[in-house]
């Protein structure tokens, strides 16, 4: 009798025990299951600039504006990029191919010139919308902003899956 009590006792702590991780799970984190996954990992950035700079209201929805449009159109230079690398890797087994290269590889520097001129023009519009007392701070943007594209562009990338162990 007092076996069987036991594993009734032993039953309803596993099952509470239970309830509470599916309850840590769902409810534990701010926004469910969604917020383990970034939605953008400039938000935070964006959120840092409006902060550093001392935007008001209608300032920040413009810098939104004009972060987005500035990620969209550095989201499809790297795509275009990510086409050219392709290209260009793809031909190394076939020597013929090398004048093939060495176009692909100018138009690689030109497309790495544009995203500078297009995050130089980013900065001016971002710029353009400061007022005079907000504009001390526009240098400590820039240096943040750039650090963290900097950041961004010395994390490692990940090994392949067969190179995984």
């Amino acid at each position: 009798m007092k076996q069987l009590q036991f594993f009734k006792i032993g039953f309803v702590v596993l099952v509470v025990l239970n309830l509470a991780l599916v309850a840590f799970l769902l409810i534990g984190k701010p926004g469910g299951h969604r917020s383990a996954h970034k939605v953008s990992s400039n938000q935070p950035f964006k959120n840092e600039a409006i902060t550093i700079l001392n935007l008001n209201e209608d300032q920040q929805a413009e810098f939104l504006k004009l972060a987005q449009g500035h990620h969209q159109e550095m989201r499809k230079l790297e795509q275009i990029q990510k086409e050219l690398v392709r290209s260009y890797f793809d031909g190394i087994a076939n020597p013929d191919k090398e004048t093939e290269r060495q176009q692909l590889d100018t138009e690689n520097q030109k497309l790495e010139a544009q995203k500078l001129k297009l995050t130089y023009l980013h900065f001016l519009q971002v710029k353009s919308l400061l007022t005079e007392s907000q504009l001390p701070q526009f240098e400590k943007f820039v240096q943040k902003a750039i650090g963290r594209v900097m950041l961004d562009a010395k994390k490692p990338s990940r090994p392949p899956k067969d190179l995984k162990r």
